[in-house]
């Protein structure tokens, strides 16, 4: 071999076996081993819990930690910093037995960029938090802790916690003890802090109206409060007019004794109580104690405070609280007064009714004959039930299948199959479909209780509570066939929801309506039962496909009937009478169907053969509802005499 060739060989030999010690000599603050990385740290912050122990925050406490009233109360906190693995110690080490030091670490706080390798310039704005004079609690423990500090000097050196601002720990390492750090700027480990110690601002427009033993607040909802993006909500406080707690059970209190939402006694037990002469001035008069409501969603702009004495005056004012437990500067203080209200029950009860709640009127009406013929009804239904029952979620299919464009697209000819020819909608016979055994009706159209009806001389408490305007009736029916001859005979039973609502009146002296409105809402509330027998004449559709199917239905019916006051809880009078029960009767109804399956032929044999869904229709029809009792007195007269709309399917 050539010597030359020898020699270059030798020399990559050497090179390689010196390779690895040349990449491990970094020279960092006069080390000789690898350099430190900003991930080898973790610094976090520690608080003392309710036995004065220090525990650490975890990252979405510290969050929302550093606060106004954390900072008004002098609260304090130390930071941890960690290495973040032992391997780091082991690296800790090893620069300071390579510099021959004892090394320093430093936190200092500042507001933009990270500090540099001279934080002491001013330009930088760092402050200096606290040192240490050797890294020897980092090598031999693996964390370093470093003294109290209060949260308001983190705000402002001179206390303020009214500021809304983000600050940044950081960490400087020096380990060869020669002034210089080893991570500099924005490469240094560093702990972001919000300090949120400004609250949201006042609502505006905060009014004040009097209802049955409670006080119905009210502000803007373009309050500038109502914009800011990190408004959590509403809190109300009260007191009497004599300054006294309001709410002497109030289980809100208990609710917000956190520091982060309000100053309480454990907290900052210095701070005065809340004066009532001052009600509205500041964060630390507003006590816990105080407190007439819960948290109130930012999206609302009301709040009924319950549980108040009527006739008695009340100061109440309303504060803003954003995420991070700040809370704003209070509104101006009003004052209301509770006062007794009519609701709809007290107003038909003094124009002479006597309704009888409860619901036994059906046990109690046994001797009735209507009441034996609703027993009889009931016991032919279970009795003629079938355990094969189709899905009513093809309703959905249906009327899919009505809007969709195909379906006003071919209304005489449609392709069954793939491999039959076209056909005629006429020979869509009765033939090929599957049997009915079934009906489904939605109803919709409006409705007027008579509830007049049921009072002597002229006494009209319904409408004037309500007025004349009807509101919608809302029912579902489901018809079982019984008899296919000439027409379908068939039983059923549905059920409504009908709701109507105004407010009640203010009452007088002596318990009755002086004509002005409060701010208090009564409503009724309908929940209608039949039970019926229908007759349809379909032998026009069956027969000669003309798509007009009339029909009749009678019946009897038990009205279900709730009556609320202003708090929303049922309404009862000084008698004890509640304003809930039912009320028996009877309905009949003549009307009109047009059945549908003409726009679609084929799809509805489809919808035929898949589901067993027959035929689709809409309907009008007229009806009378007698809901009076069925000649028993006292009762509640929730009938009307009106028209519904709808959509029927059968199967």
């Amino acid at each position: 071999m050539p010597t030359r060739t020898r020699f270059s060989i030798t020399a990559a030999l050497v090179a390689c076996l010196l390779a690895p010690a040349a990449f491990a000599q970094t020279s960092t603050g006069g080390s000789t081993s690898t350099a430190l990385a900003e991930t080898d740290f973790e610094i976090y912050v520690e608080t003392k819990n309710a036995s004065g122990s220090w525990t650490e925050l975890t990252s979405d406490d510290a969050k929302t930690f550093f606060d106004g009233a954390r900072c008004a109360c002098g609260t304090t906190v130390r930071f941890v910093v960690r290495v973040a693995s032992s391997s780091v110690e082991t690296k800790l080490s090893n620069l300071l037995s390579d510099s021959d030091a004892d090394g320093e670490a430093r936190l200092y706080l500042s507001q933009s960029s990270g500090c540099t390798s001279d934080p002491t310039e001013s330009s930088y704005g760092c402050v200096l938090l606290d040192q240490t004079d050797t890294l020897d609690s980092l090598t031999r423990n693996g964390y370093w802790t470093s003294k109290e500090v209060k949260i308001s000097d983190l705000f402002s050196s001179d206390g303020t916690c009214d500021r809304l601002k983000t600050t940044y720990l950081w960490l400087w390492v020096d380990t060869a003890s020669d002034g210089s750090a080893d991570l500099v700027g924005d490469s240094a480990p560093s702990l972001s802090l919000r300090l949120d110690g400004k609250g949201p601002a006042a609502p505006s427009g905060l009014s004040v109206q009097g209802g049955k033993e409670a006080l119905i607040l009210s502000w803007d909802s373009d309050s500038s409060s109502s914009s800011t993006s990190d408004l959590a909500g509403f809190l109300v406080f009260c007191a009497h007019g004599d300054g006294s707690v309001a709410l002497a059970s109030s289980p809100y209190g208990s609710q917000f004794t956190s520091p982060s939402t309000l100053i309480d006694d454990a907290l900052c037990p210095d701070q005065d109580a809340l004066d009532p002469s001052g009600l509205a001035s500041t964060l630390a008069n507003l006590s816990p104690a105080y407190l007439c409501s819960g948290l109130i969603a930012s999206d609302k702009t009301s709040y009924r405070v319950k549980g108040l004495q009527n006739n008695i005056p009340y100061t109440a004012l309303v504060v803003a609280v954003d995420n991070d437990g700040n809370l704003g500067p209070a509104t101006d203080a009003v004052v209301g007064t509770p006062v007794l209200t009519v609701d709809f029950y007290s107003e038909y009860a003094n124009e002479g009714g006597e309704p009888v709640g409860g619901y036994c009127t059906i046990a109690a009406g046994a001797r009735q004959p209507g009441a034996w013929v609703l027993m009889l009804l009931g016991w032919v239904w279970i009795w003629r039930r079938r355990r094969h029952r189709r899905g009513t979620a093809w309703f959905l299919v249906a009327m899919a299948m009505l809007f969709s464009s195909q379906a006003f697209g071919q209304v005489v000819l449609h392709d069954y199959d793939d491999g039959a020819p076209m056909v005629a909608a006429d020979a869509l016979d009765s033939h090929a479909r599957s049997p009915r055994t079934m009906a489904l009706e939605l109803h919709l159209g409006p409705y007027l209780p008579d509830v007049d009806s049921g009072l002597a001389n002229g006494a009209a408490p319904h409408r004037t509570t309500f007025g004349d305007s009807t509101h919608l009736l809302y029912q579902l029916e489901f018809d079982y066939d019984v008899l296919q001859s000439f027409g379908t005979l068939a039983v059923g039973a549905g059920v409504g929801y009908f709701t109507e609502s105004a407010k009640a009146f203010v009452a007088d002296s002596n318990g009755l309506s002086n004509g002005t409105r409060s701010a208090d809402e009564t409503s009724l509330r309908l929940i209608p039962l039949s039970l019926l027998v229908v007759y349809r004449f379909d032998v026009l559709a069956a027969r000669w496909q003309i798509p007009l199917v009339p029909y009749a239905k009678a019946g009897l019916n038990y009205s279900f009937w709730q009556i609320t006051d202003g708090n929303g809880e049922v309404a009862t009078l000084t008698q004890g009478n509640r304003g809930s029960g039912g009320t028996l009767g009877w309905q009949a109804s003549v009307g009109l169907a047009l059945q549908l399956d003409g726009l679609d032929p084929g799809s509805m044999r489809e919808l035929d053969s898949d589901g067993g869904l027959n035929h689709v229709y809409v309907f009008w029809d007229w009806s009378h509802i007698d809901a009076s009792g069925l000649g028993m007195s006292h009762r509640l007269h929730v009938g009307d005499d009106t028209w519904s709309a709808g959509l029927l399917m059968e199967f």
